[in-house]
């Protein structure tokens, strides 16, 4: 079989554990790098290592496979490959491609095939991003969808990869996936804030899964859409097709991805953990106000530290108060295996205040959960403004969102006088997650 004869750019540690397999597949014509110190050299002791100078001059037009894993690296040779109009994918895009055509199998590392061996036999349902850190409102929405899914699906596979296992050899188990994957199978976007261009990662890993598995029906759980940058946004539109459906879980976020996303399914769905509230109730007693504020350092905070402790100290004219944040100190990994502990655990705690304060959405609505009574916050975007509205329409009156600081004291002082503390109603889980499922 004649093989095509194309490039790779990159000589680096990653080239070099793939060369085996691209050298299955291609004739490699050259190396290109853009280190001028390794241009006379030989990759592997075969291969020229040239410039892309070289490149133009010498092998333009054939095709360049780019061989890096790490996604800064990756988009910068983008840049400049997109500049010189130079045809280009991914070597993971083309191995896995020809891996499919041939029936051979495709993974980089040895240990995947494990993984391959567990999604071989199995109904699988694959949830892509699930939250790698220690933050447990996000650890929360992997729980419940967790949870949810199984009784939605209960004869498949519940499969939630991270974004750090995702990112492993340049997305591999991305790639094997899509070499492997099922008919049966189905394909979920972990909810949050995924679809915008604020985070890398997530960007790149919508960008993937729309253009990989365009094919194929997929449900992108919850999501605010936010887009800052014009490029990303219609890069991402132009991806998006009538197979995918996206849950938006704010008015807000429901009205930008209509406008983006014209051929997709567009719902408007509350935020997954949500489906806690009514599920506890605690007979604990209630002593001070807990804030929950996120970092200043954090992108979507509105608040110094000198505002947070002015806020503290007319809280503290009212009673004791706590600081704390949804992001513990506990290692991401010890959380992401037992994370029904940590989330009950932190829903348990905010049920022995007598008021919760926030600037964290999810802050809010696990206080919800614990029947604790809170005044949420304005941060920079639309997440929390938009989002509160669900609490109104689910009849809960336990909350207030206060955007005017001038008003701060009084919308304390009277959500504590209502306060009731009662088992708030499952009017989320009835509604909306007792039966999850991707329409046919």
């Amino acid at each position: 079989m004649n093989k095509e004869q194309i490039l790779l750019f990159g000589a680096g540690r990653y080239a070099k554990k793939i060369l085996d397999k691209v050298e299955d597949y291609f004739e490699i014509a050259a190396v290109i790098d853009n280190n001028k110190n390794s241009w006379r050299d030989r990759f592997g002791g075969k291969y020229p290592i040239i410039s892309i100078d070289n490149y133009m001059s010498d092998y333009y037009p054939r095709r360049i496979l780019v061989a890096v894993d790490r996604m800064e690296v990756y988009l910068e040779i983008c840049n400049q490959l997109e500049m010189l109009n130079i045809c280009f994918v991914h070597v993971n895009d083309a191995l896995c491609k020809l891996s499919a055509e041939r029936k051979q199998e495709f993974y980089v590392e040895e240990e995947t095939t494990a993984f391959i061996e567990q999604i071989k036999d199995n109904a699988c349902a694959f949830v892509l991003t699930a939250p790698a850190h220690s933050n447990l409102g996000d650890q929360a929405q992997a729980y419940c969808i967790s949870e949810i899914l199984e009784k939605s699906y209960p004869n498949y596979k519940i499969i939630l990869l991270n974004e750090i296992e995702l990112q492993k050899n340049f997305y591999e188990l991305i790639y094997v996936i899509k070499r492997y994957i099922k008919e049966s199978d189905l394909l979920f976007l972990h909810s949050g804030y995924r679809l915008t261009n604020l985070y890398m990662t997530s960007e790149y890993i919508v960008e993937m899964m729309a253009r990989l598995f365009a094919d194929r029906k997929m449900l992108f759980l919850p999501q605010t859409v936010h887009y800052t940058d014009a490029v990303v946004a219609k890069k991402i539109s132009s991806l998006i097709n009538k197979n995918v459906s996206i849950m938006c879980r704010d008015e807000q976020s429901f009205i930008n991805a209509s406008a983006l996303f014209p051929t997709a399914r567009i719902e408007l769905y509350p935020d997954v953990v949500t489906s806690l509230i009514g599920q506890y109730e605690y007979s604990i007693e209630r002593n001070g106000i807990l804030m929950i504020m996120r970092d200043v350092a954090d992108g979507e905070s509105l608040f110094d530290k000198s505002y947070i402790q002015s806020l503290k100290k007319i809280l503290e004219k009212i009673d004791k108060v706590d600081m704390t944040d949804t992001t513990i100190a506990e290692d991401w990994k010890k959380i992401s295996g037992n994370r029904k502990y940590y989330i009950e655990r932190e829903i348990k705690k905010y049920s022995g205040y007598r008021l919760v304060v926030t600037n964290r959405y999810h802050g809010a609505i696990l206080s919800l959960a614990a029947n604790t009574p809170v005044v949420i916050l304005p941060t920079k975007d639309h997440k929390i403004s938009s989002g509160v509205r669900w609490f109104e329409k689910s009849g809960i009156d336990s909350f207030a969102y206060c955007d005017n600081m001038g008003d701060f004291e009084s919308t304390v002082n009277k959500l504590l006088v209502k306060a009731d503390y009662g088992r708030n109603d499952t009017w989320f889980y009835d509604n909306y997650f007792k039966n999850m499922v991707i329409d046919d």
